[in-house]
């Protein structure tokens, strides 16, 4: 037994290493600005040159245009999804000034989605218990099936409520499962300390019981 759990707690462990290795690889991403970008940046560019060099279109905060006067300005934002940004400035399509906030240098990675995935991390360990506990109680394998619901959870649940009751005996005339401390069969009505009685090839002394129905 002692063995047994010790190479259920193997495997857990590493399945809980998979999945959190996983969990984790998905949770850091590399910023797509750096401060390299930023710096390469030059007043006079185009804002397509500016564009091409940052490899995707900007985010048009605000644009001013006065009549009778010839200055269209635009300002667009570049931002990483941990809210560093750049913001650049054009007057008449030409880049007039920049600002940056957070940027870091290339290959930097932003782990601003660490905290949902180690959320949903923790709730899947959590509600795995739910089928397993669920089946347990009708009499199957707990570790399988905190496995099973680990992996695909509402499947296990669904399949967990559908399973039937084997957390007793079996009764050996009629094959159903009755509650575990049963001395009559509640579907044939057999005494089962008679029955073992007749069948002396089963052991029989846990069923010398009262009779009484369940």
């Amino acid at each position: 037994m002692l063995l047994e759990r010790f190479d259920f707690m193997k495997k857990f462990i590493l399945i809980l290493v998979i999945l959190v290795s996983f969990i984790i690889s998905g949770c850091f991403q590399e910023n797509k600005y750096s401060i390299d970008e930023y710096d390469s940046l030059y007043t006079g560019m185009t804002y397509q040159e500016c564009e091409v060099l940052l490899d995707s279109p900007g985010v048009l905060m605000s644009e001013t245009k006065i009549p009778g006067i010839n200055t269209y300005q635009q300002i667009y934002s570049w931002k990483n999804d941990d809210g560093s940004n750049m913001v650049l400035l054009f007057d008449n399509n030409i880049l007039v000034s920049k600002s940056q906030i957070g940027l870091q240098k290339q290959g930097h990675y932003s782990s601003i989605t660490f905290l949902p995935f180690v959320t949903s991390l923790f709730s899947a360990l959590v509600l795995a218990f739910i089928p397993a506990y669920i089946a347990k109680r009708k009499g199957r394998n707990f570790k399988r099936w905190y496995i099973y619901g680990l992996f695909i959870w509402i499947v296990a649940f669904i399949h967990s409520l559908l399973l039937s009751d084997h957390s007793g005996l079996q009764c050996p005339s009629c094959k159903n499962w009755i509650k575990e401390n049963s001395s009559v069969c509640k579907y044939c009505h057999i005494v089962l300390a008679d029955y073992y009685r007749d069948h002396p090839e089963l052991p029989a002394d846990k069923y010398d019981k009262e009779d009484t129905l369940l």
